[in-house]
């Protein structure tokens, strides 16, 4: 598992972070979008999922200042 997590990419945690998202664990989620977004901080369907995760829980605050350091 941790080989699998240090040689993903932006599609991977995007993807296990939708799965999240869809699976109402919006806070794995939030890390996981973070995640990708740390590969490619453009990823227009990354920042949607983390926007939208961030949104339903609450936190669009703390999002918004983890986003500042990706």
């Amino acid at each position: 598992m941790r080989a699998a997590r240090e040689t993903a990419g932006v599609d991977a945690w995007r993807g296990r972070a939708t799965m999240l998202a869809r699976a109402d664990v919006f806070g794995r989620a939030i890390d996981d979008y973070l995640q990708a977004l740390a590969f490619d901080p453009t990823d227009a369907a990354s920042l949607d999922g983390l926007v939208r995760a961030a949104v339903v829980t609450g936190k669009a605050g703390d999002a918004l200042t983890r986003l500042d350091t990706v």
